[in-house]
């Protein structure tokens, strides 16, 4: 999960990321929900996240509402 590994590193400040058509399941969505909150609280400047056509689900989106909030 390369998406996972730029969050991670902390070198990379991402303004747009597209995950179109990446399989993520609820559990890929649950880890890179919580990835992603970690990086909006170190004051990064994510505007657009697209994660359309993936097969995430109720568990997912969840994850990155409480993550996100």
């Amino acid at each position: 999960m390369i998406f996972l590994i730029l969050i991670i590193i902390n070198v990379y400040r991402i303004i747009q990321l597209s995950l179109r058509y990446c399989n993520i399941t609820d559990t890929g969505a649950e880890r890179f929900a919580y990835a992603l909150g970690n990086m909006l609280k170190q004051n990064w400047k994510l505007l657009t996240l697209n994660l359309s056509r993936n097969r995430i689900g109720d568990y997912g989106a969840k994850s990155f509402a409480t993550a996100l909030h």
